[in-house]
C-alpha cells in the first residue's frame, strides 16, 4: 500500500521530533524551561507536514491530523491483510482421501 508508506515516512520523522520534546518536558527541572519546551512543541504540531503520494496528489496536515490519517491507512491496510490471508489459507478438507495400507488386500 504506498499510500501508506508515503504517510508512514512523514508521521514517523514527526512523531519522532514529538517524542524527543516530550521527554525534554519531562526530564526538564525548571518550570520556566519546561514550559518553553511545551510552547514550542504546541507550535511544532500545529505545523503543516506534506505528504506526497505516488499518485502525485499532495495532502497537507497539521500533527493531529497526520497521525488520524496514518491511524486510518494502517487500519486499511490491516484489514486487507487480514482479507488476502482468508483468501490465501488453504481449505481445511484434504484434496485427496487417504487409503489406509490397512484396507489394501494382497492376493498370492
Amino acid at each position: 500500500m504506498p499510500r501508506f508508506s508515503r504517510c508512514r515516512t512523514v508521521f514517523t520523522d514527526r512523531r519522532a521530533y514529538v517524542n524527543a520534546l516530550t521527554y525534554r518536558i519531562e526530564t526538564s527541572t525548571s518550570a520556566s524551561s519546561k514550559q518553553g519546551i511545551q510552547k514550542d512543541l504546541d507550535q511544532y504540531k500545529q505545523e503543516v507536514a506534506t505528504v506526497e503520494y505516488p499518485d502525485g496528489s499532495r495532502q497537507k496536515y497539521n500533527f493531529k491530523q497526520l497521525e488520524e490519517t496514518y491511524n486510518d491507512l494502517k487500519d486499511q491496510r490491516a484489514k486487507l491483510n487480514a482479507e488476502l490471508g482468508d483468501t490465501l489459507k488453504p481449505s481445511r478438507r484434504p484434496k485427496r482421501p487417504w487409503t489406509s495400507m490397512s484396507t489394501i488386500t494382497w492376493s498370492t
